[in-house]
């Protein structure tokens, strides 16, 4: 009952304000802005400056969530069902996965299946393989020696991939660890690719011109090639951007024309949430990206600490 009651609440609410709004579990309601979530959290501000500090909330915390496009969605549907229950039972102590963190991408490793045979393509070993969740994705072996192979280029038409942090070939375990040379070039219609956590490389012009709501790049990776993410043509009103500080080498116009936040010089003013210290106010030109960016990014980290 004090959930229905709660998602009236939030019907009313969400035609006084203009705001995506949070309901938890234990029935508080956040009133938020630039929503937006990955597989396991919700990342949102409480302002509605770009300038505003990203904070970020667990899904398992989270009952429902209604958008301010009007888009409702119940996140954890058993909440409703248990709560009287959870009433009356002893209250138990939190507890959280250990896979969780406030870097983007720590989670379990996901091992994907070939769906087709090796086959020599150019003198290179390429294949096709599965991941769980259904979505099939093009490789190409770098090395066999050190069981390593790249994402190449396909026609993806699925709203979100998973890239696999691991292949199963032939009985032989493979690491994923380079997104290689326009893999995703000129796909529209994917908005959302969960990084593999043993990523190290992006290859040059990878997203180029591409569609991603977000860019979330775990830790680990080393280095984006040239124009590896220009022209990402964000759909959302203030896109977040996680540079890795393991990045130790950005390409060429990284991040040129990157997002709908972009200046009339065509560099990136998204909400970059962290960047590695080598980028500053005198070369973040190079990557694509514009001084007032670094600047909010930086003036946001000192307020933090």
């Amino acid at each position: 009952m004090k959930h229905l009651m709660t998602l009236l609440l939030l019907m009313v609410a969400s035609v006084a304000m203009a705001q995506d709004i949070i309901v938890k579990k234990d029935g508080s309601i956040l009133n938020v802005y630039n929503l937006e979530e990955s597989a396991t959290s919700y990342f949102y501000t409480l302002e509605p400056s770009s300038g505003a500090s990203v904070l970020k909330i667990n899904k398992d915390d989270v009952f429902s969530v209604k958008k301010k496009d009007g888009e409702a969605q119940v996140v954890n549907p058993a909440a409703a069902a248990a709560a009287p229950a959870a009433a009356a039972a002893p209250a138990a102590a939190a507890t959280t996965p250990a896979a969780a963190s406030n870097t983007p991408g720590q989670r379990e490793p996901v091992t994907a299946k070939l769906t087709t045979s090796v086959r020599t393509e150019k003198g290179r070993r390429c294949f096709s393989a599965c991941t769980p969740d259904g979505h099939e994705l093009n490789y190409r072996i770098i090395s066999d020696a050190d069981a390593t192979v790249e994402v190449t280029k396909g026609e993806y038409h699925a709203r979100e991939y998973v890239i696999p942090e691991y292949i199963d070939i032939e009985g032989k375990q493979y690491t994923v660890t380079e997104i290689g040379e326009k893999a995703f070039f000129r796909e529209k219609t994917v908005r959302r690719v969960q990084f593999p956590l043993t990523l190290k490389r992006i290859g040059e012009s990878a997203f180029t011109y591409a569609n991603l709501d977000r860019i979330d790049i775990p830790e680990g990776v080393e280095e984006l090639c040239n124009y590896a993410f220009a022209g990402t043509g964000f759909r959302v009103t203030s896109p977040v951007i996680y540079i890795p500080s393991s990045v130790t080498k950005l390409g060429r116009s990284c991040f040129h024309a990157c997002g709908s936040n972009t200046s009339y010089r065509g560099f990136c003013q998204e909400t970059f949430t962290n960047m590695p210290d080598f980028i500053n106010e005198g070369n973040c030109k190079n990557y694509g990206i514009d001084e007032e960016a670094v600047e909010a990014y930086y003036r946001r980290k000192a307020m933090s600490k």
